[in-house]
């Protein structure tokens, strides 16, 4: 049995629309994301998260969607060519955790960034990535 469709009112226009859609299909404007207001915690341990500036990768860190689609603009990534030999990564021993988005709190997905990369990393398909110590 399907599930009935949810339902919310445009901010805009004031008709009734699926709950969700990120922009109303009838006056085209964007319907803002309840969840937005929630307070950003730590989606490892739940404590508050602080906007800060790091010198060195001892934390994890929340990108919004557009913060991180710039950090790993093609131009800005290049082949170090003062490495020598070739880079391995090894498998992860971790076990795997789906954590909490920072903005949602809906479970995140995990993937292969740049699917070879072999860095995992947790990401809200709405709202951004978390990036763990040493991911960036």
């Amino acid at each position: 049995m399907n599930k009935p469709i949810q339902k919310k009112i445009c901010p805009h226009c004031k008709r009734q629309i699926n709950a969700q859609l990120k922009f109303c299909p009838f006056c085209g404007g964007e319907i803002p994301d309840e969840f937005e207001k929630r307070e950003p915690v730590c989606p490892r341990c739940g404590i508050k998260l602080e906007q800060k500036i790091f010198k060195n990768e001892e934390y994890g860190l929340w990108l919004d969607r557009g913060e991180f689609q710039r950090a790993t603009r093609e131009s800005y990534l290049y082949k170090d060519e003062g490495l020598d030999g070739e880079y391995l990564k090894s498998p992860s021993s971790d076990p795997v955790v789906y954590i909490p988005c920072v903005r949602c709190g809906k479970l995140m997905i995990r993937k292969n960034f740049a699917r070879i990369s072999g860095i995992i990393i947790n990401e809200c398909s709405r709202h951004g990535v978390w990036l763990d110590a040493g991911e960036l």
